[in-house]
């Protein structure tokens, strides 16, 4: 059985005990703040021969505007900001499932800023994984915007009226388009 973290991390445990190491580790990458972090797992319908386990998650802020830079800092964390949640698949050994190939990492939604979910709040974000049962991987999200209000109809341009909703960071580092730009409304966009 596989148990995974909020904050990015998957452990395997088996008979009845933790395995001491880590199964993936993410932690770096994963976004945890508010109702975000890695909110959804799945085993492939055939894990056991081929060991793929599907990850997804929201990505922290400061990864996504700048991993591989020299602006980017693996020990801060921008939390409460634009992001994107992203899927990604691993392999796991299939021998004894302890470990994840350290070069199996895949991103199947969210490769850069533009192709992700768009994410903007600290909830209403990300969801579930599940495989149907003609094997296609199906996701749930919401709609990346606050809580509060329909805030179209008091005129914030797709901006919720509490902070830290983000609209405008995810404007100008390309997380969604202005026609996106849609608030509680993006849950139903059809155009992406």
């Amino acid at each position: 059985m596989f148990v995974w973290t909020l904050k990015g991390e998957v452990w395997l445990i088996y008979n009845g005990e933790i395995h001491p190491t880590l199964a993936i580790d993410i932690k770096e990458e994963v976004g945890r703040w508010g109702d975000n972090g890695m909110i959804g797992t799945a085993a492939d319908p055939n894990f056991s021969s081929n060991g793929y386990l599907y990850l997804y998650y929201t990505v922290d802020g400061l990864y996504q505007s700048s991993f591989g830079t020299q602006q980017y800092d693996p020990n801060f964390t921008e939390g409460n900001s634009a992001t994107m949640g992203r899927i990604t698949r691993y392999t796991l050994n299939t021998v004894d499932f302890q470990f994840a190939f350290p070069n199996s990492r895949f991103i199947l939604l969210g490769e850069s800023a533009g192709d992700g979910i768009p994410n903007a709040c600290p909830s209403h974000t990300i969801g579930s994984l599940v495989f149907g049962e003609d094997g296609s991987l199906l996701i749930s999200s919401g709609d990346g915007n606050t809580w509060v209000l329909n805030d179209h109809n008091l005129g914030f341009n797709g901006a919720g009226p509490l902070p830290p909703f983000a609209w405008d960071v995810a404007l100008q580092r390309g997380i969604m388009t202005p026609g996106e730009n849609l608030g509680a409304y993006r849950a139903q966009y059809l155009d992406g």
